[in-house]
């Protein structure tokens, strides 16, 4: 069997919790506000929803993160 270590589980966490922001921030744009999450300028919350977004969803697929 092949087990996951406590510290990749964190890493994804952390990474799905990126993916979520990067979600709730792109989501601002059309209106819908989830956790929360509001930006006054479109353009930050664009642009910060798509890298949140990508670098969540990288980590979670199993990019080479090291703390």
């Amino acid at each position: 069997m092949n087990y996951i270590s406590l510290s990749e589980i964190i890493i994804k966490l952390i990474g799905l919790a990126l993916a979520i922001l990067g979600f709730a921030l792109l989501l601002t744009l059309v209106g819908i506000n989830i956790f929360g999450v509001t930006v006054f300028n479109p353009w930050i919350a664009a642009i910060l929803g798509v890298i949140f977004l990508g670098v969540g969803i990288y980590i979670i697929r199993g990019g080479n993160v090291s703390i």
